[in-house]
């Protein structure tokens, strides 16, 4: 699986953090431009980062939600961490990772560029390309709010069989099956790029598909593709960063370790008594290890306050 190919010199690249950091900061935007021309064709001249990456705020939004007890805000958190997002001259793009199967990742799929599409209604007219618009909407003012909507691209990475054929990538757009004809404008294009699947369209798209499950790039591959393998070498992290990745992998670590124990727990007939105490043990030998107490708060469910008292 090449998911579990042992990686020394250089960071997973489907990792959040290394997502994110390769994707999203100010100083490697050809990387994102590259991406953005192999899957849609488009070869943006000017990329307006709208979450970009730093190591700081990266470490304040994971901080705020290991301390957060309510689930609620924890999904408030985690929503407003889309993975990349990015204003182009005449459009929007997105990108979304998911490397593990998720019941409600179709529905997060169309969530995220349909609200970006609405998130332009009504924006300042002074940003919008007039020479886009009829000169008739113009003159009368009719549609002048909904002008300022931009068509949105979007790129979903998934590390598994979305759908049931040969075909790693697809691309999607408003369309009726029946006449065979879509809309005269692409106001919204998905595109989902399977991983798990080696029938690819286009040799840059190949170049990817090895980036993206070995963190390296072929001889071959395009600069920004190099330059997006450059980034994710261990020896260019700063030290916040490698401290942010071996907390992660502890706590990927203890979600395996606490799985593992809802699997035992769930085969015991009706020990409801028997899991919460299952639980209390866990986050005991947690901190006895020395663990952060937000940190076991949040893998077993139990109070912060309670954890302190063990």
């Amino acid at each position: 699986d090449w998911r579990w190919i042992l990686r020394v010199d250089h960071i997973e690249p489907l990792g959040d953090l290394a997502f994110k950091k390769v994707f999203s900061s100010e100083d490697s935007k050809e990387v994102l431009a590259g991406l953005i021309h192999d899957f849609f064709g488009i070869s943006p001249e000017k990329i307006i980062l709208r979450n970009p990456y730093s190591i700081k705020a990266y470490c304040e939004q994971v901080e705020a939600e290991a301390e957060s007890e309510d689930a609620a805000i924890r999904n408030v958190l985690r929503h407003t961490a889309r993975d990349i997002s990015a204003r182009l001259e005449l459009a929007d793009f997105v990108v979304e990772c998911q490397v593990r199967k998720e019941p409600d990742f179709g529905r997060r799929s169309l969530y995220y560029p349909f609200e970006t599409y609405c998130s332009n209604y009504n924006e300042d007219r002074d940003e919008i390309n007039l020479e886009t618009l009829e000169t008739e909407i113009i003159q009368s003012g009719r549609g002048e709010r909904y002008a300022s909507l931009r068509p949105v691209y979007s790129l979903n990475i998934l590390g598994y069989n979305c759908f049931n054929d040969e075909h790693p990538l697809r691309i999607l757009k408003l369309f009726d099956p029946e006449l065979g004809v879509g809309l005269d404008e692409d106001f919204i294009k998905l595109a989902y790029f399977e991983l798990t699947k080696d029938n690819v369209r286009t040799e840059a798209q190949a170049f990817w598909a090895t980036y993206f499950k070995t963190g390296v790039a072929p001889d071959e591959a395009p600069e920004y593709i190099k330059r997006a393998a450059e980034i994710i070498r261990v020896v260019n992290l700063d030290q916040k960063e490698r401290d942010m990745l071996s907390r992660q992998e502890r706590g990927e670590e203890l979600w395996a370790s606490i799985e593992l124990m809802k699997i035992r727990e769930a085969r015991q007939e009706g020990l409801d008594e028997g899991k919460a105490e299952g639980r209390v043990e866990t986050a005991r030998k947690m901190k006895v290890d020395g663990l952060d107490v937000a940190l076991i708060a949040k893998y077993t469910g139990i109070s912060v306050e309670e954890i302190k008292k063990l």
